[in-house]
């Protein structure tokens, strides 16, 4: 897959800090040097990952788990993406 504005297949990845201090992946054209997008971050950063929005922003899902397990709970059945996939890993593994 190349650039979506000049074709060029010479992409970099580079780490990025958003505002809400997510980290995530951008992809950028060398060639003409525009953003392609963003990677999200991977199931396997479950115990870094940290919530992009919402009441608990900010906070990792193992911070959120000890102020709120009920909010954890709500977020297995009604959070979408892998978000509660995350919520539901961290909380068998630790057999909560």
């Amino acid at each position: 897959m190349g650039c979506k504005r000049c074709g060029s297949v010479d992409l970099a990845e580079k780490k990025v800090i958003f505002k809400n201090n997510t980290e995530h992946l951008e992809i950028r054209c060398n060639a003409c040097k525009k953003v392609q997008g963003y990677k999200k971050q991977t199931s396997g950063d479950d115990d870094n990952f940290i919530m992009p929005f919402g009441k608990y922003r900010g906070k990792t899902i193992k911070e959120i788990i000890a102020l709120d397990i009920g909010y954890a709970r709500w977020g297995i059945e009604n959070l979408k993406n892998n978000i509660s996939t995350r919520f539901k890993e961290i909380l068998s593994k630790n057999n909560l």
